[in-house]
């Protein structure tokens, strides 16, 4: 998969999407830090609707790494 275009409705509908995100891309070493898990595959994504959660690009961006994270206008 090359690029994710995700419409919210709820903000638990973002907290699931970080919440899989996390699962998919991220591992947790014998110290407890975290580190990627598989190779990053995902070169955007889009994020569209409301409510806009402040820092949610920030935190997708921290645990895709070089992804591109933005919300499009609408």
């Amino acid at each position: 998969m090359e690029s994710l275009s995700v419409r919210f409705q709820t903000i638990d509908s973002q907290k699931q999407l970080v919440s899989m995100l996390r699962n998919r891309y991220e591992g947790v070493t014998l110290l407890g830090e975290t580190e990627p898990r598989c190779p990053m595959n995902l070169r955007s994504v889009e994020l569209l609707g409301h409510p806009r959660t402040e820092g949610l690009v920030e935190e997708i961006k921290g645990i895709l790494g070089k992804s591109n994270v933005f919300w499009a206008d609408e």
